[in-house]
């Protein structure tokens, strides 16, 4: 497997073009600057099944959750978000029924997808431990799911 990045469709443009213009492999490496090998792949790949680009984007491993139901997790989200009894373990078991019977998902795989989604839970950071007149510890604050703005950290 390569180490190096996918080649941009305007390079792979570049290629074939200088390819079809007459240049040959060494003139046609030197002007894009990559090894005689890739003009050559990429030449061959283009004149045999006029393949433009790659299948990268198809690689790894399938998603559990599909686009549509990331969909409706989002919708379920935003419509019920002030709900304090919106937990991960009620998401997860709406999105199991809602889902088909073969892709049962997880709370972790929940929590991931709402993350991807920007919802992101927010925290109570300091909470005063106090008790009620009757002696009882008073509720604390549940997690709540909201949309937060777009950062560029690492989940």
């Amino acid at each position: 497997m390569g180490r190096n990045k996918d080649l941009t469709e305007f390079e792979r443009g570049m290629i074939v073009g200088a390819r079809l213009c007459g240049a040959s492999l060494a003139q046609t490496a030197r002007k894009v600057l990559k090894s005689r090998t890739t003009v050559c792949r990429v030449f061959k790949d283009w004149r045999t099944a006029q393949k433009r680009s790659t299948d990268r984007s198809r690689c790894g491993r399938k998603r559990l959750v599909s686009e549509e139901a990331r969909r409706w997790l989002a919708r379920l989200v935003e419509s019920e978000c002030e709900r304090p009894s919106l937990t991960i373990s009620s998401i997860t078991d709406s999105l199991n029924a809602a889902q088909a019977q073969d892709k049962a998902v997880s709370a972790r795989t929940v929590r991931r997808e709402l993350r991807r989604l920007n919802f992101h839970t927010s925290r109570v950071s300091l909470v005063p431990y106090r008790r009620q007149s009757d002696g009882e510890p008073s509720a604390l604050p549940e997690k709540q799911w909201k949309s937060q703005p777009t950062t560029n950290r690492p989940l």
